[in-house]
């Protein structure tokens, strides 16, 4: 009994786990994209621009016409390539910025 009551709480914090990285990006403009969604999982949309390549790593300007936000990629894009990123709004040498996850 006692095994059965061990499994049945791990196949549901398993489950919580699942569910949570599941959870629905939020989606903003790349000018709403502030301090206030650090560590928010987000959906941004805009025109590429700024673009350079390092380390395998792309970096560029996701720009909506009003603003923009730095974007850390690992796939590759093209500069005026119209995207929409999911990723985790972080904090890099006090600049905000969204680590990419995948295009969405």
């Amino acid at each position: 009994m006692r095994e059965l009551s061990l499994l049945l709480f791990f196949l549901g914090f398993a489950g919580l786990i699942a569910v949570s990285l599941m959870e629905e990006p939020l989606r903003l403009m790349p000018s709403e994209v502030s301090e206030e969604y650090l560590g928010r999982r987000v959906k941004v949309c805009g025109t590429v621009k700024n673009l350079r390549e390092k380390g395998g790593n792309t970096f560029f300007h996701l720009w909506d016409g009003k603003g923009s936000v730095f974007v850390v990629f690992f796939k590759e894009v093209d500069v005026g390539d119209r995207a929409c990123v999911c990723g985790i709004v972080q904090e890099y040498r006090g600049e905000i910025e969204v680590r990419g996850e995948r295009i969405c």
